[in-house]
């Protein structure tokens, strides 16, 4: 079943969730549309595309109000799994820790 969700309830969602999470989507920054904590609203890439051929990547604006991408500079993995940071280490010298 699909179904389309205007922009004035899409934001009142974003806000919602702005609230009490960090919000990742995709967002345009320096020529590409790539996932990142989203500082506001706004800094989804409404209106814009992705185009990609064999050694090509640009972002184009369209006259549509959504995103088009196919996949994005980065992905999900760095939010959903970041990486692992060393607290400290624990070594064991002659029966003692």
């Amino acid at each position: 079943m699909a179904f389309k969700i205007d922009i004035t309830t899409l934001r009142q969602i974003y806000e919602k969730l702005k609230e009490c999470y960090e919000v990742i989507s995709p967002v345009y920054d320096n020529g590409v549309i790539q996932y990142r904590e989203n500082p506001s609203f706004d800094a989804i890439p409404f209106g814009k595309t992705q185009i990609e051929y064999a050694g090509t990547y640009f972002v184009s604006d369209t006259e549509k109000n959504y995103i088009s991408y196919v996949r994005p500079s980065n992905t999900l993995k760095n939010f959903l799994r970041p990486p692992q940071e060393v607290l400290y280490k624990v070594y064991k010298k002659d029966e003692k820790i």
